[in-house]
């Protein structure tokens, strides 16, 4: 993920938003020390069990509860400011409610208020990231139903991101999330889901189009293992015969999950000879 630039992450919901958003910041914690990660939490839902499971250190991590989207720009751009962050994540922009509507009656029409307060607050971002090139601020998004005529209802994408058009344009890589199957064990449980992701618009590494998926284990988050065992049988490392798994003359493993734990415990080496 490019430094100095906003991302968008968008999805249904359950699509591994959260998930993602907070994997990436716990690699720029171990890569980055001793910066910080930020998580605006305007939904006032964060899982810190989860968070922790993914690998987030809370010795360096600030959790914000802003009560207005006017709070959390605020937030976001003092945190920017102090040039110790190395990830903030904002979620989510579908909750960045303006102080005008709760002023409002419940049912009064706000057309275009949270619109303006995004569009406020992301040229400012990227104003201040000119500044402060080691920071990431990722945006987390919800989806809704397209309604209405025009060019756009002949779309394909029934739905659209909330927050207005903004966002979109200012941020460097927008990427769509979608849950595409539920992982299950041998008593139907599930345990786990795969995820899809769509990269819409990315103007720092090739352009969108581009496709990938992964798994979510529930117990450990991002399944790299999995996900190395998928790439060693497509390039002929491992062969897969029914349900045994045949990593060498030797060695050999019945059964997905006991294949993904040999492949955890050799995983740089697996993920050497998958990626070479």
């Amino acid at each position: 993920m490019p430094r100095s630039r906003m991302l968008e992450l968008s999805g249904e919901n359950s699509s591994g938003k959260t998930t993602l958003a907070l994997s990436i910041a716990a690699e720029a914690q171990r890569a980055l020390k001793e910066r910080f990660v930020v998580y605006i939490d305007v939904e006032m839902a964060l899982d810190t069990v989860w968070a922790e499971t993914l690998g987030i250190n809370f010795k360096l991590f600030d959790h914000c509860r802003p009560l207005t989207g006017e709070d959390a720009i605020s937030m976001l751009e003092a945190y920017i400011r102090t040039n110790q962050c190395s990830v903030i994540i904002v979620d989510s922009v579908a909750a960045l409610l303006p102080k005008a509507v709760t002023a409002n009656e419940i049912g009064e029409a706000n057309i275009g208020a949270q619109a303006r307060l995004v569009s406020d607050a992301v040229k400012r971002c990227a104003s201040l990231l000119r500044d402060y090139p080691d920071t990431i601020v990722i945006f987390i998004n919800q989806k809704r139903a397209r309604i209405g005529g025009g060019p756009a209802s002949f779309s394909f994408d029934p739905t659209k991101t909330t927050g207005g058009k903004a966002l979109p344009f200012f941020c460097t890589t927008r990427l769509s999330l979608a849950k595409i199957e539920s992982l299950k064990n041998a008593d139907k449980e599930q345990v786990g889901q795969v995820v899809m992701v769509n990269v819409l618009k990315h103007k720092v590494n090739g352009g969108p189009g581009a496709r990938v998926k992964f798994s979510i284990d529930q117990e450990r988050g991002i399944d790299a293992a999995r996900e190395v065992l998928e790439l060693a049988i497509e390039k002929g490392l491992v062969e897969q015969k029914g349900t045994w798994y045949l990593f060498s003359d030797t060695e050999k493993e019945q059964g997905e999950a006991k294949a993904k734990t040999f492949i955890r415990e050799n995983l740089k080496k697996w993920t050497k000879a998958v990626t070479s």
